[in-house]
C-alpha cells in the first residue's frame, strides 16, 4: 500500500525518504499545535502558552509597538530619528562610571523613540490580523504555516549535506522551533528567513537566481530584528573577499552598494534599540551574578588585571551556555520543563564549537559575528534559534568525526559481524565527504 502511495504522488525513489521526513516533521507540529490548543504547556513564569491565548516573547511590547506603528506616519517616526541623532549627549564614561553612563544613553533613546525603536514586520502582522485576547488564532495559524514551512527548508539543507535520516528525525523534535511555533516573537520568522538566506547564500551567492532570492531575505531579517546587522555585516565582508566571480564589475558593484547601504539603514534605524537594551542589561544575572560584579572581577585573590581577564572569560562562558539554553529556569518552571528545554544545548554546544574550530573562514565569520551581539547585549537560547539547524549538523559532524576516529570498533565495516547496534551507529553517521563540504 506503502509503495502505490508513492507511485501515485509520482516521487521520484531518491525522493522519498526526504518527502517522508518532510511529512513526519509536519505531522508533528501539526498535532504540537493541536495538543496545546487542549492541553497548554507553561512558560517559564507559569503563564500558559497556547495558540489561544496571547502568548509570546515580549509580546506586551510588540503590541504597544503595533498600536504605535498605527497612529504615527513614515514622516514622524522619521523626523523623532533625525531628533535623536541631533540631541543625543554621549555622557563622561570616566566620571560616572559605565553603568550610568549607559543608564543614561537608555533614558534619551527611550525619551523619544520607545516603541518605535524594533523592527516593524512582526508588529505591523499582530495589527494586520488584528490580535487581541479573543483573535489570538489567525496569527497562531499564520505561525504555524511558517514552522512548517521553516521545518522544510532547514531538513531540505540538511540532507542536501548528508544529514543521516536518524538525525533528521530527532530535528523534528527540537524543542526550540516547536515552542516558537505557539509562543509568538520574531524568532521563529527570523529562523525561517535565514533558513532562505542560507539555502540560497552560503553554497551559490553568485547565481543570478539566487542573488535576488538572498537580498531579499536579508532585507526582510532587517525588517525584523536587530540580528541582522550581524548577517549583513557577514554579506559585506564575504562579497568583498570575493576573488573569482561569475558577475560583471558592474553588477557586482551594484549589489555591493546595495548591501552597504541596507546595512547602514539597519544601523541607524536600530542603534538606538540597541542603546536601549545595552543600557539595561548592567543588572543581568548569569549564573547568579550580575555582569557588573563579572565586570568588576570575581577573584580578588589575583592581581587585578589577571581577575577582570578571568571574570571577562567568565562571563562570556556563561552567556555562550545561555545562549545554547544549558542555563538555570527564569522562574519556577517544574523541573521537567527545565530539563526538556535545557536538553538541545547538550547537541547545540558541541555544534558550536565545531563551527567555529573545524569549518572555513567563512563559516567562522558567520558565527563569530553572529555571537557578537549575544556577547555585547542579553544572551537567551531563544536568540540560538535561527542557526540551530546548523549547530546541530556540526554536532552530528563532531559525534560522526569522534566516532570514526576513536570508537572505530562500532562499525560494521571494522568487523565480520554486525550486531543491531552497530547498524544503528553505521546510519547515523555524517559521511566524511559530506563533513568535508564546507560553506
Amino acid at each position: 500500500m506503502k509503495k502505490n502511495l508513492v507511485k501515485i504522488l509520482l516521487i521520484p525513489k531518491e525522493h522519498r525518504s526526504i518527502f517522508l521526513i518532510v511529512l513526519f516533521a509536519t505531522v508533528v507540529r501539526l498535532a504540537f499545535f493541536s495538543a496545546t490548543i487542549i492541553w497548554p504547556i507553561p512558560n517559564e513564569a507559569g503563564a500558559p502558552v497556547s495558540p489561544l491565548v496571547q502568548s509570546g516573547s515580549d509580546l506586551h511590547y510588540y503590541k504597544s509597538v503595533a498600536v504605535r506603528l498605527q497612529e504615527t506616519d513614515a514622516l514622524s517616526i522619521a523626523g523623532r530619528y533625525l531628533q535623536f541623532y541631533q540631541e543625543i549627549r554621549l555622557p563622561d564614561f570616566s566620571a560616572v562610571g559605565v553603568q550610568a553612563a549607559l543608564l543614561d544613553l537608555r533614558i534619551q533613546a527611550t525619551k523619544l523613540l520607545e516603541y518605535l525603536n524594533v523592527g516593524p514586520a512582526f508588529p505591523i502582522l499582530l495589527g494586520l490580523f488584528d490580535f487581541k485576547a479573543d483573535n489570538t488564532l489567525p496569527v497562531a495559524i499564520v505561525f504555524l504555516i511558517i514552522g512548517i514551512a521553516t521545518s522544510i527548508i532547514w531538513i531540505a539543507w540538511l540532507h542536501g549535506r548528508g544529514m543521516p535520516t536518524i538525525w533528521l528525525v530527532l530535528f523534528a523534535f527540537l524543542p526550540g522551533p516547536l515552542y516558537f511555533s505557539i509562543a509568538l516573537s520574531t524568532d521563529l520568522p527570523f529562523m525561517f528567513v535565514t533558513g532562505i538566506f542560507f539555502w540560497s547564500y552560503m553554497d551559490n551567492r553568485q547565481s543570478k537566481a539566487n542573488i535576488l532570492l538572498w537580498f531579499s531575505a536579508i532585507v526582510l531579517m532587517a525588517l525584523l530584528r536587530p540580528t541582522a546587522l550581524s548577517i549583513l555585516a557577514f554579506v559585506v565582508i564575504d562579497l568583498c573577499l570575493l576573488r573569482k566571480s561569475q558577475i560583471s564589475l558592474g553588477a557586482r558593484l551594484t549589489m555591493g552598494l546595495s548591501v552597504i547601504g541596507l546595512l547602514a539603514i539597519t544601523l541607524a534605524y536600530y542603534l538606538p534599540h540597541g542603546i536601549h537594551v545595552v543600557g539595561g542589561t548592567t543588572q543581568l544575572q548569569y549564573f547568579g551574578v550580575t555582569i557588573s560584579e563579572y565586570y568588576s572581577g570575581l577573584f580578588a585573590i589575583f592581581p587585578e588585571w589577571i581577575d577582570k581577564i578571568l571574570s571577562v572569560l567568565l562571563l562570556v562562558g556563561a552567556k555562550i551556555l545561555y545562549f545554547v539554553g544549558l542555563r538555570p529556569s527564569f522562574g519556577n518552571t517544574e523541573t521537567w520543563l527545565v530539563l526538556l528545554r535545557s536538553a538541545p544545548g547538550v547537541v547545540l554546544l558541541p555544534g558550536l564549537a565545531w563551527g567555529l574550530i573545524m569549518t572555513g573562514w567563512r563559516m567562522r565569520l558567520f558565527l563569530l559575528l553572529f555571537l557578537f551581539p549575544i556577547l555585547a547585549g542579553p544572551a537567551q537560547d531563544r536568540y540560538s534559534l535561527p542557526i540551530q539547524p546548523i549547530l546541530f549538523y556540526y554536532c552530528a559532524c563532531a559525534y560522526s568525526h569522534v566516532i570514526t576516529r576513536f570508537f572505530p570498533d562500532f562499525l560494521p565495516s571494522s568487523k565480520k559481524g554486525s550486531n543491531f547496534f552497530d547498524t544503528w551507529i553505521e546510519l547515523s553517521i555524517v559521511k566524511i565527504t559530506s563533513r568535508l563540504k564546507l560553506p
